[in-house]
C-alpha cells in the first residue's frame, strides 16, 4: 500500500508447474483494495547448476483498475 506495507504475498512449491500469479486484487485478509498503483518485488528461485545464478530479484508495478 501508499505507507509500504505488504498487501499480498505469493508463495509456490518447487513441485507446483504454475508460474502464474493470479492477484484478485484483493489484501492478504480478503479485502478489496483501492484502485491505483501497486509495486511489487518477485524473488525468483531458479533450478540451476551455478548457485550465482539461482536466485534473481525483480521489480514493477501493477496499476489496478475498479
Amino acid at each position: 500500500d501508499r505507507s509500504g506495507n505488504e498487501v499480498y504475498e505469493y508463495t509456490t512449491e518447487s513441485n507446483e508447474n504454475d508460474f502464474l500469479i493470479r492477484w484478485d486484487g484483493k489484501s492478504k485478509r480478503g479485502l478489496k483494495l483501492a484502485a491505483g498503483t501497486y509495486y511489487y518485488e518477485a524473488v525468483v528461485t531458479f533450478d540451476v547448476l551455478d548457485p550465482t545464478e539461482q536466485e534473481k530479484t525483480y521489480k514493477g508495478w501493477i496499476q489496478l483498475l475498479r
